[in-house]
């Protein structure tokens, strides 16, 4: 009686020999998706920041030497070397009366491809964009 015991405990854990395998498989890609968005989430992040201190900084550097003759350029310069990284950086200055408004627009890669699924990035790139008007005192 008590060899029958063990046989059917012995037959129930060869029966579930596959139940791991099968969890993950189940599990592993909802884990790698969630993985995946925190890292996108990460990078698009960082970058739209940058862009925006980088506006923020050409802008308070235009105010201060609002004076240069070679005002523009030397905010793009400025705003360039703070944004590092992969991508375009384009930065537009302009003068509104007694304002100067400081633009930003950089396009970033994606770090990977399914991120173009889920967000608004067009042929894996995200389109940043960031500005800030300050007025001349």
């Amino acid at each position: 009686m008590q060899n029958g015991g063990k046989m059917k405990k012995r037959q129930n854990a060869h029966c579930e020999s596959g139940q791991a395998l099968v969890e993950l498989a189940v599990s592993l890609p909802v884990l790698l998706l969630l993985l995946f968005g925190i890292m996108e989430f990460g990078w698009y992040f960082y970058n739209q920041m940058s862009i925006e201190n980088g506006s923020r900084e050409g802008a308070r550097y235009a105010i201060v030497n609002s004076e240069s003759a070679t005002l523009t350029t030397d905010v793009e310069i400025l705003v360039q070397n703070m944004i590092k990284g992969p991508g375009t950086t384009v930065v537009l200055v302009s003068l509104i009366g007694d304002d100067i408004k400081v633009t930003v627009n950089k396009s970033v890669p994606t770090l990977t491809p399914l991120a173009s699924l889920f967000t608004n990035a067009q042929g894996g790139m995200y389109s940043l964009s960031a500005s800030t008007l300050m007025k001349i005192a």
